[in-house]
């Protein structure tokens, strides 16, 4: 874990250190003041790590967010144009290749207080879920809205929910037209343990706003929603996927989303390619 250089932020995170190592995992907490402040000098160290470290690095946790008073560097990609911030180049490590060496994820938040709040999320979630309604293990809603990006949105969804229920899931809500942000909050605020969204950028009127307006509690879905800046933690004041994060009354435990307004995603269906665009 990778963490800036305060005694406040050391003192948050521990938590979370003490359950990682109670699960067997070998922890190391290093601060900016040891890895450098800098994106290259953080790369640097994480490097070094992952040629010497025994037993060898598997995951990275950066803890802050791109800008602000917690803080920890990220990158921005210069191959589509568009500059999107990101965290990605800290994993490739071996080769000439792109693809990661390691798993990496961020806890973006904002101050001392959220990233308390955060790690006490994780670690209740990890260790003591709700039991009272023990069917939101097995519920999930996907969300496919295809006004602007076209019937694949529904289709993507439609693959999703199969999937889901074959390996278990025994109720998956399906929103794929109406009024979108009421519909997601309803079915969210159930209880889930997964949510999937492909749609416009905006996530079809679904905002930061609306995830910290959820009262779902300890029943936390992990979140995927693939659509323009809904990741966006650099750029935005507050992107969707840390809103579901930062959230202390539920949202989600987790959340993937994009950095820029100009995502472009291609889908295979019957043979066929099928573009579509998202501004």
């Amino acid at each position: 874990m990778i963490c800036p250089d305060q005694s406040a932020v050391v003192q948050a995170i521990e938590p979370l250190l003490a359950w990682r190592r109670e699960q067997g995992y070998a922890v190391r907490l290093a601060t900016t003041a040891e890895t450098g402040t800098t994106a290259g000098q953080i790369k640097n160290f994480i490097q070094q790590l992952y040629d010497t470290a025994d037993p060898p690095l598997a995951h990275v946790l950066l803890v802050g967010d791109g800008t602000g008073t917690v803080r920890v560097a990220c990158w921005f990609e210069t191959v589509s144009g568009y500059h999107g911030e990101g965290d990605h180049y800290y994993t490739t490590l071996e080769g000439d290749d792109v693809l990661g060496d390691v798993l990496i994820g961020r806890l973006s938040v904002a101050s001392t207080t959220q990233l308390a709040g955060v790690v006490a999320k994780i670690v209740g979630y990890e260790t003591a879920p709700p039991t009272g309604d023990p069917g939101w293990f097995t519920r999930a809603v996907v969300v496919g809205d295809p006004s602007w990006s076209g019937i694949t949105t529904v289709y993507v969804n439609q693959w999703l929910k199969a999937q889901l229920e074959a390996i278990g899931y025994a109720q998956v809500d399906t929103i794929f037209g109406g009024n979108f942000p009421l519909l997601m909050l309803n079915s969210l605020n159930q209880g889930q343990s997964a949510f999937g969204y492909r749609g416009l950028g905006g996530v079809s009127g679904f905002t930061s706003g609306h995830a910290n307006y959820l009262s779902n509690g300890g029943e936390l879905p992990f979140a995927v929603f693939p659509t323009c800046l809904s990741g966006a933690f650099y750029e935005e004041n507050e992107a969707l996927s840390e809103a579901f994060l930062r959230n202390a009354n539920g949202g989600a435990i987790g959340g993937i989303g994009l950095a820029t307004g100009g995502t472009h995603t291609s889908a295979v269906f019957s043979g066929r390619v099928f573009a579509f665009a998202e501004v």
